[in-house]
């Protein structure tokens, strides 16, 4: 059977948690927001025709635009999590995503952690969270038993 591989996290320095606090994990999330909107956009404006003048969004648009883009948001943090641990964002931050006990991630439990932030990001209180708990959890960690760690 094959055991499954622990991560060892060494100990942070009083600056580097300080680093991991809300900024870093908010600009990692600022990058990911970047990357995803200009693969999103040119999808958006395609289905609805906004940016060519050819009709109102109107009502209609703007949820499906919305939708549309949520469900990227969704597919994009679930597979890039679950499959190498971060986000673009995460990556150019050095932080990784892993279980509570220091396992890898699996796809099934990066799949339970995006609405769980959104439901975190809702509230405002789930990502303050974070500078508040002792492991630099937000509610949606919490909820679904996860770290993030430098790396």
């Amino acid at each position: 059977m094959s055991e499954i591989k622990k991560i060892s996290f060494r100990r942070p320095r009083h600056a580097e948690s300080i680093q991991l606090q809300f900024g870093t994990r908010l600009f990692a999330f600022i990058i990911d927001y970047i990357v995803v909107n200009t693969m999103v956009f040119p999808l958006i404006t395609w289905t609805t025709g906004i940016s060519l003048g050819w009709k109102s969004i109107g009502d209609e648009g703007f949820l499906n635009s919305t939708l549309l883009s949520t469900s990227i948001f969704y597919i994009y943090f679930a597979i890039m999590e679950g499959t190498i641990g971060a986000s673009l964002g995460k990556l150019f931050v050095r932080l990784r995503v892993y279980n509570s006990d220091g396992s890898k991630l699996t796809l099934a439990k990066a799949f339970m952690r995006f609405p769980a932030k959104i439901i975190s990001m809702a509230t405002l209180i789930g990502v303050l969270m974070i500078d508040i708990n002792k492991q630099k959890q937000g509610l949606h960690d919490l909820v679904c038993s996860t770290i993030v760690r430098r790396v």
